[in-house]
């Protein structure tokens, strides 16, 4: 009889993480982003959109959303380029 309660007890445990997982992280994540967005527009800061339409960067000029781009596109293949010398050490 205990095992049948632990074991409904640590499936039931499973479901409940499973839908936190599943509907509130992916809730929580798009209103945080949500929030985050409007924070930036309130200060003033335009969407500008690249490679067509997939990265939007928030900057008040398109000098500064063109700068911003750059660096973080120099930081991306700084950090792909270190997992795969990364890679080939661990080979």
């Amino acid at each position: 009889m205990k095992t049948i309660n632990i074991i409904c007890y640590l499936a039931t445990v499973y479901l409940v993480s499973l839908f936190v997982r599943s509907v509130i992280l992916p809730k929580v994540r798009q209103w945080l982003y949500n929030y985050k967005e409007k924070q930036l527009l309130k200060k003033g800061n335009k969407k500008f959109y690249f490679e067509k339409n997939k990265v939007i960067v928030f900057a008040h000029t398109q000098e500064q959303a063109n700068a911003k781009y750059k660096k973080m596109k120099s930081n991306l293949k700084k950090k792909h380029h270190a997992i795969l010398e990364q890679n080939r050490k661990q080979a």
